[in-house]
């Protein structure tokens, strides 16, 4: 799969490159990790910006039930 291509930071207009981030965030009571994320990082600010499939998939992946480990 090739890189996605992003436009310019919408907040300070600098470059912005294609990393893997992690997110955490809150949902309920339940924190939720996701690990190695696509996503578009402004150089300048850090502003991360995720693509719409990126989004489906960690919607897809939340409302799946958890698996015991």
């Amino acid at each position: 799969m090739s890189a996605r291509r992003y436009t310019s930071c919408s907040y300070c207009g600098s470059a912005v490159e294609e990393r893997h981030i992690r997110i955490e965030t809150w949902i309920g009571d339940t924190l939720v990790i996701f690990e190695d994320v696509p996503a578009g990082v402004c150089d300048h600010c850090g502003e991360e910006f995720l693509g719409a499939d990126t989004q489906e998939k960690m919607f897809a992946l939340v409302k799946t039930p958890p698996k015991k480990t």
